[in-house]
């Protein structure tokens, strides 16, 4: 652990970002969800720095679960992308709330009624349904299903995605329009001193 406290927590320094490449036939248009998500902003102590080789404009916007996304439109050939930035945290995990409730489908505001959506990911009208009725469907409402639930995913399911959305098909991480075979994808996520604050950071990639 290293750096200051916040709320009585040790800070830690993490190095986050990435390099990807991939090769084009022909002129492309690219979106991709390769930026930390906007609620991370207060914890960002390096900003990102999104870079595109060869040199192309890019254009942002935030997508309907509040994602930072970026479109670009490269040309053919090799296109690499790298993006880095340091961030700190606590390393505490989420506020457990075992009182809270669950609300009944007629009462949820309209806004959160699409995370009820089936999911091409999910066949909801296979034998999973049934599985998932039995599994929690005589556990006690609120809090403690939804943690039963989890328990039950993180124990038999592995999820790397790091955007918000429904499903798999909201958070794809780079989306484009054509053939686009992806060269090579290198993510890092290192622990880091205060000193890496202090200097300076390094030139454009490409």
């Amino acid at each position: 652990m290293c750096g200051g406290e916040t709320y009585g927590a040790a800070i830690m320094l993490i190095r986050v970002g990435y390099d990807m490449a991939f090769h084009f036939p022909q002129p492309t248009a690219m979106v991709l969800m390769l930026s930390l998500h906007p609620s991370r902003a207060s914890t960002i102590r390096q900003p990102e720095r999104l870079e595109v080789q060869p040199d192309v404009a890019v254009s942002e916007f935030i997508d309907t679960f509040g994602n930072r996304c970026s479109r670009v439109f490269v040309p053919a050939g090799r296109v690499m992308l790298h993006n880095e930035a340091i961030v700190e945290d606590t390393g505490q995990p989420d506020p457990q709330v075992w009182d809270a409730p669950q609300h009944n489908v007629q009462d949820m505001a309209d806004d959160v009624l699409q995370f009820l959506l089936a999911s091409r990911y999910c066949e909801v009208d296979s034998e999973l349904k049934d599985l998932a009725w039995t599994l929690s469907g005589r556990m006690l409402s609120g809090w403690l299903r939804v943690q039963a639930i989890c328990d039950f995913v993180h124990q038999h399911l592995r999820f790397d995605y790091m955007a918000r959305g429904r499903d798999a098909a909201d958070t794809a991480l780079t989306t484009t329009f054509g053939v686009h075979p992806l060269a090579s994808f290198t993510v890092w996520t290192d622990e880091v001193s205060e000193e890496a604050l202090r200097q300076p950071q390094d030139s454009p990639r490409f």
